[in-house]
């Protein structure tokens, strides 16, 4: 036979935590089953660790997303003032010299 519940526990919250807690637990069954769930799932400490990895690497995705956004930027900047200089006839050696020639796919050193 399951046992009864028959234990409570008051919690005091301010509205806005109440708004935020049904909004929450109206995936649920019941605020109770919701609680239950949350305990569950926020004691065992696997899932524990998982939530603080999961947070850490949307930290690293986030800080290495804009540091190669601005590297992107830079070389973007690099290869067109490089593109500017060998149309104006300035490096057209230079450029043919140390880069890949990207119509035949052959690499000239």
């Amino acid at each position: 036979m399951k046992e009864q519940r028959n234990k409570y526990i008051k919690v005091r919250m301010t509205p806005e935590e109440i708004r935020a807690f049904k909004e929450k637990a109206a995936e649920y069954k019941t605020v109770s089953h919701y609680v239950r769930k949350a305990l569950e799932e926020y004691s065992n400490v696997s899932v524990r660790r998982q939530l603080e990895l999961m947070q850490e690497l949307g930290s690293f995705y986030s800080r290495y997303q804009s540091e190669l956004s601005h590297i992107g930027g830079n070389l973007n900047q690099s290869v067109k003032r490089a593109n500017e200089l060998a149309v104006a006839g300035f490096c057209r050696q230079a450029i043919s010299g140390k880069f890949c020639c990207l119509s035949s796919g052959t690499h000239r050193t």
